[in-house]
């Protein structure tokens, strides 16, 4: 049987969790640490007795955490062995992205490199079909959106707020529930970042107008053109996101070399 990796730093991530929905936070606690690798594949889990008093919660709460957990086949259960952590990596779920992109506070480049690649390829499609699908009031609240994008070029914040949820409408406009999906996953990591991402959002400020001439492609049903300007959205931010990972990565080389030295 593995032990767990970094006892001493897993046992840190246990923390006592707030009244409301307590089965859930042990739950969304103990996910977290198995993803981010903070307890190995292999791994015995402690007992329920001595996870609800980490936890400082009741027995009921760890029981039906564990249970969530064995459903998503992030660990199995055996009578009288308690909880062991599965090889997850073969269940791979988009929500679990969360949970890889910060890890111990620091950013995992390649988790993010991977969402920026998954948000480019999905979002000229996401464009494409909803030229042929969209409803009236899908198109409606787009041409909406892309107006307000427009007068929120100098309020970075608003903007980014409103330019996830252009993303969720044209999402919802595809009628396709994957890309829903998606960028559902995507955005919790988005906005739970947000100063991060704003990085990548400076530069669509200047290309505000694409917003609404996507919304107005919707509308004429112009796939070519729809998917045309949000590849050109998608290679604008996407140039400054990967400079970050560039610096970023850099920077982790430099400290892994200063550190051997």
């Amino acid at each position: 049987m593995s032990e767990i990796r970094g006892s001493e730093s897993m046992m840190g991530g246990f923390e006592p969790v707030k009244r409301e929905g307590l089965s859930d936070q042990v739950y969304q606690n103990l996910r977290r640490m198995i993803v981010s690798g903070r307890i190995a594949p292999g791994a015995k889990l402690p007992p329920e007795r001595e996870l609800s008093l980490k936890f400082q919660v009741n027995r009921g709460a760890v029981r039906e955490a564990l249970s969530r957990l064995s459903e998503n086949r992030l660990v199995r259960i055996k009578q009288g062995s308690g909880a062991v952590v599965n090889d997850w990596t073969g269940n791979f779920r988009l929500d679990f992205l969360t949970d890889l992109v910060f890890v111990d506070g620091k950013i995992n480049f390649k988790v993010f490199r991977s969402v920026l690649e998954l948000r480019e390829l999905i979002g000229p499609a996401m464009a494409g079909y909803a030229c042929s699908r969209a409803g009236k009031a899908e198109i409606a609240e787009l041409e909406k959106l892309g107006r307000e994008l427009v007068s929120s070029r100098n309020q970075p914040e608003r903007f980014q707020q409103l330019e996830y949820r252009f993303n969720q409408v044209l999402a919802r406009a595809s009628h396709n529930l994957a890309f829903e999906f998606m960028v559902n996953s995507i955005g919790s990591i988005y906005l739970e970042n947000a100063k991060i991402f704003q990085l990548g959002i400076a530069p669509l400020l200047k290309a505000a107008d694409k917003y609404r001439e996507i919304a107005q492609a919707v509308r004429d049903g112009n796939e070519k053109r729809a998917k045309m300007l949000m590849n050109d959205l998608f290679e604008i931010s996407g140039r400054a996101f990967y400079r970050l990972l560039e610096n970023g990565a850099r920077k982790q080389k430099e400290s892994k070399d200063g550190g051997r030295g």
